[in-house]
């Protein structure tokens, strides 16, 4: 809640969650983004604190036709199962949310319309809590060489370079970071991410956080 209200998105932007789990970030924006629609509805309304049913479908098809916007990935198809009930239980029984792997080239997915209608460069929002562990590390050439991050790195005076080398094996947040960044519309995209603290605070990854302030304007960062 406290994300989607710093970020705060507006009806009809395109919003997307790349590791979304049971959709909790996608349920939250969803109704914030129908509780404006409400307030903005309920002033033409002949009782403003009630509609009648006439008003009430109509409002009930505008949130919809916004839904339409709002997007989810996740690697684990039961979870993305679980975040379309999610969703449902909230009145938004579409079908934006797919079972693939964000990290993946997304020319390359299997999906058709994850395709089509996730794009590089083309959200407004980008909303996330990605996996993140040693445990987990990403490897493969073919995922790997589309990260700036999967590189090595060298520093000289107070610039990083980026060298042609690729690491052998990634960990997914310091990728999720990247790609969430990618997803967005170059200058006005904004993103929510939640990172492992390594991520800014950790010696060996002073590299990161050079590329974030090279290619963000950071807005907040909120230790919990």
């Amino acid at each position: 809640k406290m994300v989607v209200k710093m970020i705060d998105p507006s009806p009809g932007q395109y919003i997307l969650d790349p590791a979304c789990g049971t959709g909790g970030f996608l349920v939250v924006a969803f109704n914030y983004i129908s509780e404006k629609l409400r307030q903005k509805a309920s002033k033409s309304w002949r009782n403003p604190a009630s509609p009648n049913a006439q008003e009430e479908r109509a409002l009930f098809a505008e949130i919809h036709r916004v839904s339409m916007s709002i997007f989810g990935i996740d690697f684990n198809s039961n979870l993305v199962k679980t975040a379309q009930m999610n969703m449902v239980m909230n009145n938004d029984g579409r079908g934006g949310l797919f079972a693939l792997n964000s990290l993946w080239k997304p020319s390359q997915w299997p999906v058709k319309e994850a395709r089509e209608q996730i794009e590089i460069g083309s959200m407004d929002f980008v909303m996330a809590n990605p996996p993140f562990g040693t445990k987990i590390k990403v490897q493969g050439q073919d995922i790997l060489e589309q990260f700036d991050l999967a590189h090595a790195w060298t520093k000289q005076g107070n610039k990083w370079l980026m060298e042609a080398t690729l690491r052998p094996a990634m960990p997914p947040e310091v990728l999720f970071v990247e790609r969430c960044v990618q997803f967005l519309k170059p200058g006005t995209g904004r993103l929510g991410i939640v990172v492992p603290d390594s991520i800014l605070g950790n010696p060996d990854y002073e590299y990161i956080r050079y590329w974030i302030l090279a290619n963000c304007q950071v807005l907040a960062s909120v230790d919990l």
